[in-house]
């Protein structure tokens, strides 16, 4: 979708990105792990909301994710 937005083929896409040394599922993870940071910050949404806002399809996938990113859960971060 991204490469059709930016009106090239996939392939373009995947090699521009490797040749500047960028994945599009790493630039996808940091994004998402930016934007749970924020959401996590504002206290606002639960965590299953920020799951869902990020795409992730369970909460759980979003634990596991953020555990990756930090080495805590979502709450502990946000405690922290």
């Amino acid at each position: 979708a991204l490469a059709a937005e930016l009106d090239m083929a996939a392939p373009t896409l995947r090699r521009g990105l490797a040749q500047h040394g960028h994945s599009y599922r790493n630039l996808k993870s940091d994004l998402r792990r930016e934007r749970a940071q924020t959401l996590l910050r504002a206290g606002e949404l639960s965590i299953s909301d920020i799951a869902h806002r990020l795409g992730y399809a369970e909460p759980s996938a979003f634990y596991r994710a953020f555990r990756v990113w930090s080495d805590q859960t979502p709450d502990q971060w946000r405690r922290g």
